[in-house]
């Protein structure tokens, strides 16, 4: 499956709501052909949509890997809920980076 499967419901319903605004996705993959409904995300989330490739250096993506300066490149509020879903170890990582750039504890939430 698709590491955004989870996360497709929440943003149809915030679209459904009128309530998107001001959330953000930072979605990764290795290439762009493993990405889903990036159409649908790019227009859904207007501009605060970030796709990054470890695997390929695309048009229109960022590439590398989410690591704590990516985080600080791409978040404007540390202050936010954040919400991450992926491998147990990229996770925790992305835990432990977002909780060292001043994220709190209990704001984030792993695993849909």
């Amino acid at each position: 499956g698709s590491g955004i499967t989870p996360f497709i419901p929440m943003i149809r319903e915030l679209l459904e709501k009128n309530a998107i605004k001001n959330h953000s996705l930072i979605h990764a993959n290795r290439k762009s052909k493993d990405m889903i409904l990036v159409k649908e995300l790019e227009k859904a989330l207007d501009g605060s949509y970030f796709k990054i490739l470890s695997e390929e250096d695309a048009v229109g993506y960022d590439f590398g890997r989410i690591d704590k300066s990516y985080l600080k490149q791409r978040i404007v509020d540390f202050h936010q809920y954040f919400y991450l879903c992926g491998p147990e170890g990229f996770a925790e990582s992305i835990k432990s980076d977002l909780i060292n750039l001043g994220a709190q504890e209990d704001k984030i939430q792993i695993g849909y």
